[in-house]
């Protein structure tokens, strides 16, 4: 894939503003949409009524091998929105785009309570995900269904719910790829995530593969935190 603008300033003298990108939730090829039922990859039914993560950690890499980075951005991603604002930056030549899954570790170990409501972070902001103070925020939040018969084609009714966070399970994200900025051309790029990928390898059919509050099953919490990531595609 790429992110192309064309008109780029070689020099990298101006600062340009209106960057952005549109990520969207799908489910294979599917639109995806809360409370509908699909199938995982092995025809197991299930229902998603809350899914959203956090980003944070964004950087582009020059073609000289310099990385401009935006250590106080962090975004929220959820369903009802698929566009989101990124920092200015300067124009220029990319040739990578790198972001977290999850909150750095500075913010995460940081104080809620002293963010702005605005903040992604604040504990006033409507798609607020932490457990407390000492124990940071939940990087990726999942709940749903899962028929756990064993046909696994019926209504689901078993509880699918995984709430992930703590530093170590923060995955980094990179695009290698030619990016072009300029005044007339601000940075866009479109990401999709595959919400089928989210579930690859893991058996819904129990509580051991369709749960973790992260500590109480730290190998699905790991195995959830990795597939995540895998599950994000530039388009």
């Amino acid at each position: 894939f790429a992110f192309v603008m064309s008109g780029c300033d070689k020099e990298g003298n101006n600062t340009v503003t209106g960057n952005q990108t549109s990520i969207t939730y799908k489910v294979g090829t599917e639109d995806f949409n809360l409370n509908q039922v699909y199938q995982d990859k092995t025809g197991r039914n299930f229902t998603i009524s809350r899914i959203q993560f956090y980003v944070s950690g964004i950087s582009l890499t020059t073609n000289g091998g310099n990385t401009i980075s935006f250590p106080d951005e962090h975004l929220v991603i959820t369903p009802d929105q698929s566009v989101y604002e990124l920092p200015d930056v300067p124009a220029g030549n990319y040739s990578m785009l790198s972001f977290n899954v999850g909150v750095d570790t500075p913010a995460n170990n940081s104080d809620p309570t002293l963010y702005p409501a605005s903040n992604p972070l604040s504990i006033q902001h409507p798609w607020f995900a932490h457990w407390s103070w000492n124990s940071g925020y939940r990087f990726i939040v999942v709940e749903g269904l899962v028929d756990t018969s064993a046909a696994g084609t019926g209504t689901p009714s078993g509880l699918l719910e995984y709430h992930l966070g703590t530093n170590n399970l923060l995955r980094n994200v990179s695009f290698n790829s030619p990016i072009e900025v300029s005044e007339d051309n601000p940075f866009s790029m479109s990401l999709e995530v595959d919400i089928l990928e989210i579930f690859d390898q893991i058996d819904l059919s129990t509580e051991d593969g369709s749960v973790s509050h992260t500590m109480d099953n730290m190998s699905i919490a790991m195995q959830v935190s990795n597939n995540f990531a895998a599950a994000i595609e530039a388009q």
